[in-house]
Parts: C-alpha cells; sequence; structure tokens
C-alpha cells in the first residue's frame, strides 16, 4: 500500500501544481493592461481565447485533487487504526475540501456567466461601442479579482495539505497564509517581472 500512497502523492502534488494557472493568467492580463487601448484587436482575441480555454482544464485538475484527496484518505485509512470520519475530522483536510469546492464554484462563474458574457460583448472583434468597453473592463476586473482570490485558496490548500501530513503549529499556518496573501497581492497589482522580487 506504500507503493499506492505513495503514487496518489504524487498525483494530487501534480494536480495542485496546475493549479497555478491563476498566477499566469494574472501575469498575462496584467500584460495586457500595460499594453493600453484599443479594447478589441487581435491582442484581445488572444488574451481570451488563453483565458477561456484553460477553464475545462481547471475543471480536470480539480476532479483530480478531489478524487486523488479522496484516495490518499482511503490508503491511509487502509494502513492505521484511523477511520475516514478521522481524517474528515481534520480541520485542515475540511479545509482544503471546502476550499476546492469554492474554487469549482468561482471557476463555474467565470466559465458559465463571465466569460460568455465578455464573448458576446466583444462580437467579432471590431469597433466597440463606449458602452461595451465600459462592461467588457469591468467584468474583465471582476474576473481577475476572482483569479486572485483562487490563486490565495490554491496556495492555502497547498499550505493546509502540509499542514495535514507534516502538522505544524497554527502559528504556522496563519505567517505562510500571510506571505501567500502578500505574493497573491502582489501578482495582482504589479507584472512581477523579477518574480519575487
Amino acid at each position: 500500500m506504500d507503493e499506492v500512497t505513495s503514487f496518489l502523492r504524487v498525483v494530487h502534488i501534480v494536480a495542485a501544481m496546475t493549479m497555478a494557472w491563476p498566477y499566469y493568467a494574472l501575469a498575462a492580463v496584467n500584460q495586457r493592461i500595460a499594453l493600453g487601448p484599443p479594447l478589441g484587436d487581435r491582442t484581445d482575441r488572444y488574451l481570451e481565447n488563453i483565458l477561456k480555454n484553460r477553464t475545462i482544464a481547471c475543471f480536470v485538475f480539480q476532479g483530480t485533487l478531489l478524487i486523488g484527496g479522496f484516495l490518499l484518505i482511503w490508503a491511509r485509512v487502509s494502513d492505521s487504526p484511523l477511520t475516514v470520519g478521522d481524517y474528515l475530522g481534520d480541520w485542515a483536510i475540511l479545509a482544503k475540501i471546502i476550499i476546492l469546492l469554492i474554487m469549482a464554484g468561482m471557476l463555474s462563474w467565470v466559465h458559465f456567466l463571465v466569460q460568455p458574457e465578455i464573448d458576446r460583448l466583444f462580437g467579432d472583434y471590431g469597433v466597440l461601442a463606449d458602452d461595451a468597453k465600459k462592461r467588457i473592463t469591468t467584468l474583465r476586473m471582476r474576473r481577475k479579482k476572482m483569479a486572485s482570490l483562487c490563486m490565495f485558496l490554491a496556495f492555502s490548500a497547498a499550505i493546509l495539505g502540509v499542514e495535514s501530513v507534516v502538522g505544524f503549529p497554527a502559528w504556522l499556518t496563519a505567517v505562510l497564509l500571510a506571505v501567500a496573501a502578500l505574493w497573491v497581492w502582489r501578482s495582482y497589482t504589479s507584472k512581477t517581472r523579477y518574480g519575487w522580487v
């Protein structure tokens, strides 16, 4: 069973790494903002195609995390005297499940409501009316805020994942979450040209 658990951990970690997508989406959006007008040109078509074509992959990664997480719990239960209830009673694991469900809800909101509205407003990517430009800008800002929140939640889930396996004090969890929040804020407000710096 150790091999199965190790395999599941690797799959789980790789799936979690793919959740770094919000960071790259923020980087792309910040680069588009830096270009300035005109709104509706080929750059916008390129950016929108990248963003909207990643949502299905994100659903797959989230499903992999959910299924993989439950399989990890099952593998841990089969090798210990603990029950599934013991693991689901662990606040870090429960928080990870809730975080993943929130992220799936946010992604659904963007995929089914926000992105189709942006696509409709852009139409054929020609000259846009002023009201369409304002609405697109508003929707893009909402999507950017959601990507930032999603990025923070992904970091939080990763931190809690390590905490649930290794177990470290609550103060360290709080510090790590604060550092994650600072990094998300920096990613939201700048191009992060030099990474952490």
